[in-house]
């Protein structure tokens, strides 16, 4: 019983340092998702983009909501970094604690 209580604190007490969501750089929000679309034959391929969210350990605490908007907070984050505009997302990975997206990064006129 000392043990389970011992465990149980020590997750709540993990909550409280577990930050919840990737932040989206302001210059970021300009950047386009599309859903396995085939692309604008007029846009440039900059590289592969990732996004993800989530840990094994933080899985009890964040919404998935959180986990998605946290993914593609990240997953635009790096597309900006790269010069895109548009990202052309592949199916997402979801996993039981965390999600994963991989796209495509271009730059579009």
């Amino acid at each position: 019983m000392k043990k389970l209580l011992t465990a149980t604190l020590s997750l709540f007490l993990l909550s409280g340092c577990i930050s919840t969501t990737q932040p989206l750089d302001n210059n970021s929000s300009s950047v386009a998702l599309h859903y396995n679309d085939n692309g604008n034959k007029q846009c440039s391929e900059l590289g592969t983009v990732t996004g993800s969210e989530g840990h094994w350990y933080t899985f009890f605490f964040i919404s998935n909501k959180e986990l998605m908007i946290s993914a593609v907070n990240d997953i635009k984050n790096e597309a900006y970094s790269l010069g895109a505009n548009t990202v052309i997302l592949q199916d997402p990975m979801p996993f039981n604690t965390s999600i994963t997206l991989l796209g495509t990064a271009y730059s579009c006129p």
